[in-house]
Formats: structure tokens, sequence, C-alpha cells
């Protein structure tokens, strides 16, 4: 079947693919000069999200683990990452945050695509020291 992209196919198929929300921040200025951030939810968008094997890590300070897992989301909507006056979209998906962190043209699935790499962030309490044994 000629003109047929089966890679996009992937992208707009149920069984494939999934929907997940898209949380946009923006800055607005007041007449009096000071900027305030208000956020926009895209609902529904279709798209492929899958983890990015090997970019995963841990970290630790006095107060708290930081597990970060790192995602690869392949959406049809122009995803934005952090840059001078932009702030990073968030992927609210499966019950995840994730705060895309890079973003390239996708054109593999079709006009309009973009794949961004994303982050996950989970902070868990230290346990208590125990003192004397207690």
């Amino acid at each position: 079947m000629p003109g047929l992209n089966p890679i996009a196919v992937v992208g707009n198929s149920p069984m494939l693919s999934s929907t997940f929300d898209v949380v946009r921040a923006t800055l607005v200025m007041s007449p009096g000069g000071r900027s305030k951030s208000t956020s926009v939810t895209l609902k529904g968008v279709r798209g492929v999200v899958c983890a990015a094997g090997g970019k995963n890590g841990q970290s630790q300070t006095e107060d708290a683990v930081t597990a970060t897992s790192t995602y690869t989301v392949i959406a049809k909507c122009a995803l934005r990452k952090q840059a001078n006056g932009i702030i990073a979209d968030v992927v609210l998906w499966r019950g995840l945050e994730l705060q895309v962190t890079d973003v390239e043209d996708y054109l593999v699935f079709g006009e309009g695509w973009t794949q961004a790499t994303a982050t996950s962030q989970k902070v868990a309490d230290l346990p208590l020291e125990r003192k004397n044994g207690y």
C-alpha cells in the first residue's frame, strides 16, 4: 500500500499508544511589573511513553533520598523544555509527573511529532537514626 507510514500508525493506535496530560506553565507580567506563574493543562494528548534504559540515578542528602527515573515521551504536541523565559512542560502519565528536560523533532512518526526526554523524581525521607539501640 503506497503512502502508508507504518511507524505513524503506532503513535495513533489506541492499542500501541496511550494518552496523558501536559501541564504548561507560563509567566504573566502584571501592569506593576511583577511576574505570576499560571498553568494550562492540555488533556488527552496521544503518544508513547517508555522508560529510557540505563538513565536512572539516586542521590542522597542529609534529609532525603532522591530517585530519578528517565523516560522518553513521543507526542503529537510541541513539548517544551526549560529555556530563557520558558518553564518546562510536565507530563502527567499513570500517576507520575515527568518534567521535560530535552526536546527534538520526531518526524519518523509524521509531521508535528516531538520526542522528549523527561525525568521523574521521587523523594523519600531517610529513616530516623536509632540511638542507644532504640
